[in-house]
C-alpha cells in the first residue's frame, strides 16, 4: 500500500495501517532524517508508551505500554554476526512482543514475517510511505 504526500496530520493514518496488519515485526527503511523514529514514536504512542528515544546508541530500547516493544536500530551494526552475537534474531523471534527496526535494509535477509516500511523524503513537511506485508 502506498501513501503518498503525508504530513505529520496525516500520520496517525499510517500507524493505523501499519498496527492493522497484526505483524509483531516493522521494519523501517529510509535516508537519514526520513521520519524512522518519529513513525516509531507514533506507533509507541498509540500503545501508551510516551517517551521513545533513539537507540542508534543503545541499539535496543524495550518499551512497556499495552505490549512490550522493541525498538532496535541496525545503524551502528558492523557486520550480521554483530547482529547474531548481540541476539537480535532471537528478540526478533519473540511472539509476544512487537519490534520495531529501523535501518532495517543493512541487513536485508533479516526482512521476513513482518511489514516493511519504506519512507522517502518528499519535502521537508512531506513523506511518502510505502508498506507491503514480507
Amino acid at each position: 500500500m502506498n501513501f503518498l504526500d503525508i504530513d505529520e496530520n496525516k500520520l496517525k493514518n499510517i500507524v493505523e495501517y501499519i498496527l492493522d496488519q497484526n505483524k509483531n515485526n516493522i521494519f523501517l527503511v529510509g535516508d537519514l532524517g526520513a521520519g524512522k523514529t518519529r513513525l516509531v514514536r507514533e506507533i509507541c504512542k498509540k500503545n501508551n508508551i510516551d517517551y521513545v528515544l533513539s537507540p542508534t546508541f543503545t541499539i535496543v530500547n524495550v518499551y512497556e505500554g499495552l505490549k512490550r516493544f522493541y525498538h532496535i536500530d541496525l545503524y551502528r551494526l558492523k557486520s550480521l554476526n554483530d547482529f547474531y552475537d548481540i541476539g537480535l534474531d532471537e528478540i526478533l523471534s519473540f511472539d509476544d512482543s512487537i519490534k520495531l527496526v529501523e535501518w532495517a535494509d543493512i541487513f536485508p535477509q533479516i526482512i521476513k514475517d513482518g511489514v516493511l516500511v519504506e519512507i522517502k523524503i518528499k519535502s521537508e513537511t512531506t513523506r511518502d510511505f510505502f508498506i507491503k506485508e514480507v
